[in-house]
């Protein structure tokens, strides 16, 4: 029947239930316990809190009521293979109970449902039985609904949902079934009290939608109440079930949802910052299945996003009740539950793989994708970088005029031959233990542009925390750039040397996250030199590291030229031997600078025998090689219009030198030795030995004709 005659069919359903009242004397039942303490009870079997009943290809998080302890379980007058007649007789006799129901004694109307519920919930009741019981019982049962006794209302929501787990009459009941609920938990506040038996009210409402689907969309706005009701309810049980309706609605009528999922993301977003690790990822995967159905307009939002440059006009004014904007996902993203995190990654890759709209939210979306990546817990990064490899295959396909070329004549070049032979020769920090295929890189290199400043302006973030994640996310997107690192070197250098330098700041030397983020830093340069051009790498660090601004003085100014060349010494340690041959001269001057002007200082030794360690692999391979000015610039741009340009011009010049021998290296390594002693101060023994062993050994690699004794 229509929605329009359903008062109709209330009032004439209450005058019915009116005229078979009779009184019984009092008689109290067996003490029940509630859902909520059965639920909670630590004695009950990990099966009876486990069982889900499954309906039509969908898991209903509706917990079987037959093995919760509810009371007796025994009926008479059935057994597990009754006549027919003897069912027949059983119907009959159960309008005697049905017509208890409406007594005005409480103990009566108890008994009455103990002993409906003891046959809907017993399995050995034939079906065909329960089907014609069920037929007879079921309005009462929903007056029940509302019985002014708790414990009543309990039991009556109970006996309805072992009926309606194993009967399929239940569509004609929705006339009747949902102006009942709804006037219950249909409005805010609820007029139902407790908060168990709100919880079963939505177990009926999840199992109803289970099993009528499109059926209920009659009564969709009634649904949709209840539903956005829930995702406020103080009770956390009750969030999880309406999140798990929610899920069964959009799986069954998304078409019909458009109108509503804006205001349903709306209802459930706060969620998502629940206390309550469940809740959290029910939300999770609420939204997931409602912003395919029309929502996508509300990422944004969730994002906390907000026009460049442009301030709304309310802004101006004081609102109270206005409620400022959260970043939901950051929230996600850094949930301490795994499980959250890994849902969010999913609904994440569900959307960039579903949404027609999906490009225009790109950008807000794929940077938490990346950020999976860096994930504690492994498995969660491992999927973060399946889903950046799956949604490259997808980008590829549709760029596939545009990858062609690079497809079958990329390999050739020998920018892309460096990248090649860097990827099977350098281990990289998991999840990229392997090349990422084309159509991912492309995807974030397109981001790189866009993230690259904000990163590298949190590597020297004062909070705890966000300098180690900047830093991580900063190693995975530049493993994506690979040679296209080469235009932003002065960001990524300048970032990278300040990063390292506060290893050294007593502010931040206590912090517990700064040894992991020194040392991510140092990876990040090595893979600077691992893929962009040495000789703009080395043009851009020396002068700066050799020239310090006026306010860096005393012991700054030592921490300015550690930081410099210890991201000097990582860029040559990521760097192909063959590639950094030619500049071995520039670089070993650099250390020799850094040696006369701090020969005093511990640190300071230290990092230039580590980058004298560092760079003796090359200069073995390129002592005796004749090679071009490494340095050599075109002479159209060596013009100096402006005393800035002639001093650039002067620093370049500065820098020209021939590659050195293996004998300066040996030099250098022995001076360093002498500086300590004669300081005094002395460097860490098993520093010293195994920063000197590598580099003699390197260097004594086929060295023939050698004047030992000089």
């Amino acid at each position: 029947r229509k929605m329009s005659k359903t008062d109709d069919l209330w009032a004439e359903l209450q005058a019915e239930d009116k005229k078979s009242r009779v009184s019984q004397p009092k008689n109290r039942g067996p003490n029940l316990p509630s859902f909520g303490a059965a639920a909670r009870d630590d004695k009950q079997s990990t099966v009876a809190t486990a069982e889900l009943a499954a309906t039509a290809d969908v898991k209903v998080a509706y917990i079987n009521a037959s093995v919760l302890n509810l009371g007796a379980g025994g009926i008479s007058g059935v057994g597990e293979s009754g006549a027919e007649g003897d069912q027949i007789s059983l119907v009959d006799s159960l309008q005697r109970d049905v017509n208890l129901l409406n007594s005005d004694e409480t103990s009566t109307r108890r008994k009455a449902l103990e002993k409906l519920h003891n046959i809907a919930g017993n399995p050995g009741t034939p079906g065909d039985v329960l089907e014609e019981a069920f037929s007879v019982m079921a309005k009462s049962l929903l007056l029940r609904f509302s019985d002014p006794v708790e414990r009543c209302r309990d039991l009556a929501i109970r006996t309805f949902l072992h009926f309606i787990e194993r009967v399929c009459t239940v569509a004609p009941l929705l006339p009747y079934m949902f102006p009942v609920i709804t006037q219950r938990i249909g409005v805010f506040p609820p007029v139902e009290p407790s908060e168990e038996v709100r919880l079963l009210l939505h177990l009926v409402l999840s199992r109803v939608v289970a099993l009528c689907g499109k059926q209920v969309a009659p009564y969709l706005d009634a649904l949709l109440t209840m539903i956005k009701l829930a995702g406020q309810d103080s009770h956390p049980e009750i969030r999880k079930e309406g999140c798990h309706c929610c899920i069964l609605v959009c799986g069954t009528m998304p078409a019909l949802l458009k109108p509503h999922a804006v205001a349903l993301v709306n209802a459930w977003k706060s969620s998502l910052a629940h206390k309550h690790a469940r809740v959290r990822l029910a939300a999770t995967l609420a939204l997931g299945a409602i912003v395919p159905c029309g929502a996508s307009s509300e990422i944004a939002n969730l994002v906390a996003w907000q026009e460049p440059n442009v301030i709304p006009v309310k802004e101006f004014f004081h609102d109270e009740k206005a409620v400022p904007n959260r970043n939901y996902f950051a929230i996600l993203a850094l949930d301490q539950n795994a499980a959250v995190r890994e849902a969010f990654l999913k609904m994440l890759t569900d959307w960039l793989r579903r949404l027609t709209d999906r490009w225009d939210h790109y950008g807000r979306l794929f940077p938490y994708v990346l950020s999976g990546m860096t994930d504690p817990v492994e498995p969660v990064a491992t999927y973060a970088f399946e889903t950046c490899e799956s949604l490259g295959e997808i980008y590829e396909g549709e760029h596939e005029d545009e990858l062609r070329d690079l497809q079958a004549y990329g390999k050739g070049n020998p920018t892309q031959q460096n990248c090649i032979e860097r990827w099977q020769t350098r281990p990289h920090v998991p999840p990229l233990v392997r090349r990422p295929r084309l159509g991912a890189r492309m995807l974030i290199r397109d981001q790189f542009r866009k993230l690259v400043s904000t990163i590298v302006k949190e590597l020297t973030e004062w909070t705890q925390g966000v300098r180690l994640r900047s830093v991580q996310l900063l190693y995975v997107i530049m493993c994506y750039t690979e040679e296209l690192l080469t235009g932003h070197t002065h960001q990524l250098l300048q970032g990278l040397t300040r990063c390292i330098s506060l290893g050294s700041d007593p502010e931040y030397a206590g912090f517990a996250d700064t040894p992991k983020t020194v040392l991510r830093a140092r990876q990040c340069a090595e893979v600077l030199g691992e893929f962009a051009d040495l000789r703009v790498v080395l043009n851009v660090l020396l002068p700066t590291a050799a020239n310090p601004p006026s306010q860096v003085t005393g012991r700054r100014e030592v921490t300015w030229r550690c930081s410099h060349l210890a991201v000097l010494t990582s860029i040559i340690t990521g760097c192909n031997k063959n590639r950094a041959a030619p500049h071995t001269g520039q670089v070993l001057e650099f250390v020799r600078l850094c040696l006369e002007a701090e020969r005093d200082d511990p640190d300071m030794l230290l990092e230039v025998a580590k980058c004298t360690s560092a760079l003796a692999p090359a200069v073995a391979v390129g002592e005796g090689v004749e090679v071009a000015d490494p340095c050599q610039v075109p002479e159209s741009t060596r013009e100096a219009n402006t005393e800035e340009d002639a001093a650039a011009v002067a620093m370049w010049d500065q820098w020209k030198l021939p590659p050195c021998s293996r004998q300066d290296c040996l030099v250098v390594l022995l001076r360093v030795a002498a500086c300590s002693v004669d300081a005094g101060a002395g460097l860490d023994t098993s520093d010293w030995h195994t920063v000197s062993a590598t580099a003699i050994g390197a260097l004594s690699e086929g060295w023939g004709g050698c004047d030992w004794e000089g």
